[in-house]
């Protein structure tokens, strides 16, 4: 709070109990609103907002991206429990910065982001001016048909994605679910982090460590089908060793 920002002690117009101490927090949400519904109201359309800073009840004005990360798999895993947090703060349209935004990325670390980027609310890479280009192309043909893959599965579902927007809109739904959220009776989820659910019917498992090629999934009491072959993998609670080279992110349904 002491860091590029006005005086705490400063005044905003209209009283001197209007502190800057008292109403910083106020200015992400009243700027938001303002814009969106500016927007709103010159198009006759619905409006699209991103902020970085945010304040309860934002989610019915903007999205939000989790900040400046870096390029790091420490930072990819981190990005979920950031997710899973703004789901419960009422900020279903959220994501990370795919690929990292300080330091410079790999070519094996942004292809598995852009696995798991895409699956993200709000999907966006991005970075910062003083860090290598990070574009897929960037990093040769294997990123760039990892990067293909992981956005046409995003396309593949996107009317079920918006479905889910929109009873998150109608309803205060969660979107990019904790596994606690859909199997809340079962404790082996609680701690799971390197999981989640689209909804309540998508479950992904995507790599967040380096060289890995192979993940122990949990597949709760469900029945779950692979989504790309079709075949079912699982009728009961178990852990299961699947199968993720560098090409392959596992998901199901």
């Amino acid at each position: 709070l002491e860091t590029k920002i006005l005086s705490l002690r400063s005044s905003h117009y209209g009283s001197k109990l209007h502190t800057n101490y008292n109403v910083h927090s106020y200015d992400p949400l009243l700027g938001s609103k303002a814009t969106f519904e500016y927007f709103t109201q010159r198009d006759n359309k619905r409006s699209t907002v991103i902020t970085r800073s945010s304040f309860i009840g934002i989610g019915q004005y903007a999205g939000h991206w989790l900040g400046d990360n870096a390029s790091t798999w420490e930072d990819l895993a981190l990005s979920l429990p950031g997710m899973f947090s703004f789901q419960l703060f009422g900020v279903p349209y959220v994501g990370a910065d795919v690929c990292g935004f300080n330091d410079d990325a790999t070519a094996e670390l942004c292809a598995r982001w852009m696995q798991l980027g895409a699956l993200y609310p709000f999907a966006r890479n991005h970075s910062g001016h003083r860090v290598i280009r990070q574009e897929p192309y960037q990093f040769g043909q294997m990123v760039i048909d990892v990067s293909k893959k992981a956005i046409r599965l995003r396309y593949q579902i996107i009317v079920f994605y918006y479905n889910l927007m929109l009873q998150a809109h109608l309803r205060g739904d969660s979107v990019f679910n904790h596994l606690m959220f859909v199997f809340p009776q079962d404790s082996k989820v609680f701690d799971l982090e390197n999981q989640f659910m689209l909804g309540e019917a998508l479950m992904a498992a995507p790599v967040l460590t380096q060289g890995t090629d192979t993940l122990d999934v949990y597949f709760p009491d469900s029945i779950f089908y692979d989504f790309e072959s079709g075949s079912r993998i699982s009728t009961k609670s178990q852990t299961l060793r699947v199968n993720a080279p560098i090409t392959h992110m596992p998901f199901y349904i």
